[in-house]
């Protein structure tokens, strides 16, 4: 099964491609979010060509693992999203993944959307190693 990584974010969306039979995430690029709709359009055709069969997002917890805000505002996002495309809908708790991503490339100033792109991965790879082990 092909799952879809998603790293929301206000600017850009990162997209990560992860495979169960392999259980490894890799980059699969960066959105900029344009919108709702057009997002939902280009997402179709990722969905499409790349045959995918479920989608998580990474969700923002708080320390004590609580929702915040900003959780909701991507559940309420994800939900939308789990009715636009028709496929399932999971979440990856993306606590420090950012943080994570920035470790990963030691230059000072990331190029723009690699952080996006990286925090993806680092979701969906969590998700694959804690659901797939």
């Amino acid at each position: 099964m092909k799952i879809l990584g998603i790293d929301y974010g206000e600017r850009r969306i990162g997209l990560a491609l992860g495979e169960t039979k392999n259980k490894i995430a890799f980059p699969y690029g960066v959105l900029k979010n344009e919108g709702f709709k057009r997002l939902v359009e280009n997402l179709k055709d990722i969905v499409r060509k790349e045959e995918i069969e479920k989608i998580v997002v990474g969700l923002p917890l708080s320390f004590d693992f609580s929702e915040t805000q900003e959780a909701k505002k991507i559940k309420r996002w994800a939900q939308s999203l789990e009715k636009a495309l028709g496929l399932p809908v999971e979440f990856e708790n993306e606590f420090l993944t950012s943080q994570e991503a920035r470790k990963r490339w030691p230059q000072k100033k990331l190029k723009t959307g690699l952080k996006d792109q990286t925090a993806s991965v680092i979701i969906l790879q969590a998700y694959l190693d804690r659901f797939l082990s």
